[in-house]
């Protein structure tokens, strides 16, 4: 348990520490996020590239490795391969984002590196293997092991960009899932999920002293892209070790908001007859802000709901198949009353789809 604390508040420290440092060169180099663009809803231009500062704070730790060994240690090295796999892939993504972030990058190009580095992933061993069926028999995927794992990675990455849009709320959402996440790599004795998790939470929670309301630095699409990749990345990997009745569905379940929103936004541009790609102003935090929140409170507002999810998510570890489904069934209600309260299915505005 020590090693963990140590990673967790190395990551942290790091993240603390460097921020600064790269909100300084995206204002010198002028890396910035103004307010010209519709789906914008803060005022006056933000530095960019905070998603570097999570990256360096989740790997650098691990570096001590080298020079401090242990039990935890030996076994991070023995399945080496798979972290570097890791490393290597969430790299490409860490490149996407910051080539969006100075340059910008269009929808096909995003999908396209997204994509290769996923099946690259794929072939270092983290992959889909199986869904839960708490009624049933664990389904075994086969074949489509490599198409979903791709949507997976891909997916998760693109839904951590959508919910990207006010002070702080991806940060935070990301500090709770991995903090679910966590707890279930330890119940179930996940020694590499455990570091990964750890290391994430440290970093995510670093960032936000500057990413909460009101922001000094934005993580940019490098670090949206990161996140969403990297989380993907490590519930599979704690999932293919999991017990077959939850594998897959714990992540799923900790990661609902950025899922749902995703969900809701293809949806409703779908109906709409728009591309999937288009920009709109109908996210779930774009819709708590028109319903009369201020940005700190709807941010407020979404962890309390990432907190039931992780409690929830935590609680599927630990329960038995029918007690699975029961908490499921509720999930779903819980969800369907939250969206009709708040009204978060939304719409897309005529003249944004021209």
């Amino acid at each position: 348990m020590k090693t963990y604390i140590v990673i967790f508040l190395c990551s942290f420290l790091i993240c603390y520490l460097v921020v600064p440092l790269i909100r300084r060169y995206a204002i010198l180099n002028g890396v910035m996020d103004d307010d010209s663009d519709v789906r914008r809803v803060h005022n006056g231009s933000i530095p960019r590239l905070g998603g570097v500062g999570i990256y360096l704070a989740f790997y650098l730790p691990f570096l001590g490795f080298l020079f401090y060994q242990n039990r935890i240690s030996n076994f991070l090295f023995s399945d080496i391969r798979q972290f570097l796999g890791l490393l290597i892939c969430s790299t490409i993504v860490l490149a996407l984002g910051i080539y969006d972030d100075i340059k910008g990058a269009n929808a096909a190009k995003k999908l396209t590196v997204q994509t290769i580095a996923s099946i690259i992933l794929f072939f270092f061993g983290f992959e889909i293997q199986k869904f839960s069926n708490p009624f049933g028999d664990t389904i075994y995927l086969g074949w489509l092991s490599l198409p979903i794992t791709v949507f997976w990675l891909v997916g998760l990455s693109n839904a951590f960009n959508l919910i990207d849009g006010i002070d702080g709320l991806a940060s935070g959402v990301a500090f709770f899932a991995t903090s679910a996440l966590l707890a279930v790599a330890l119940f179930f004795g996940n020694i590499v999920p455990s570091l990964f998790t750890a290391a994430l939470a440290g970093a995510t929670l670093g960032f936000l002293r500057y990413n909460f309301n009101p922001a000094k630095i934005f993580m940019g699409d490098s670090g949206s892209l990161f996140l969403g990749f990297t989380i993907g990345a490590i519930s599979i990997h704690g999932s293919a070790k999991a017990h077959a009745a939850v594998a897959i569905l714990i992540p799923i379940v900790a990661l609902g908001l950025p899922i749902m929103d995703t969900l809701l936004a293809i949806a409703r541009r779908v109906y709409r007859g728009f591309p999937i790609p288009t920009a709109d102003k109908e996210h779930i935090h774009h819709k708590l802000i028109q319903y009369g929140f201020s940005h700190r409170r709807a941010a407020l507002m979404l962890y309390s709901f990432c907190i039931i999810l992780s409690f929830l998510a935590v609680l599927l570890c630990i329960s038995s198949g029918v007690l699975v489904g029961i908490i499921l069934v509720f999930l779903g209600l819980f969800i369907f009353w939250w969206v009709k309260k708040y009204k978060i299915y939304g719409r897309i505005y005529p003249e944004e789809g021209k």
